[in-house]
């Protein structure tokens, strides 16, 4: 949750920090972070900052797969299979 309240951060929306288990908090985040993402038409980057919107949803993209291959990468391996 910190690296998505980071790059939300990096599109011009500050989030207060939550409970990793705070899905109500989460679903607020994510979404307002998608319609900065919706709202974005011409390619400049958002709020000013360095991330035009096509890097920033690239970017937000590349670490929920990277956590989600980590993630697997660090299991136990299938005794059966």
């Amino acid at each position: 949750m910190e690296s998505d309240r980071a790059y939300a951060g990096e599109m011009g929306n500050t989030i207060k920090e939550f409970s990793p288990d705070d899905r109500p908090a989460i679903a607020a985040m994510r979404e307002a972070m998608l319609e900065i993402l919706r709202a974005a038409r011409d390619g400049t980057p958002l709020a000013g900052r360095r991330w035009p919107p096509r890097y920033a949803a690239h970017r937000i993209a590349w670490h929920a797969l990277d956590q989600a291959w980590g993630t697997g990468d660090r299991s136990e391996p299938n005794p059966a299979g």
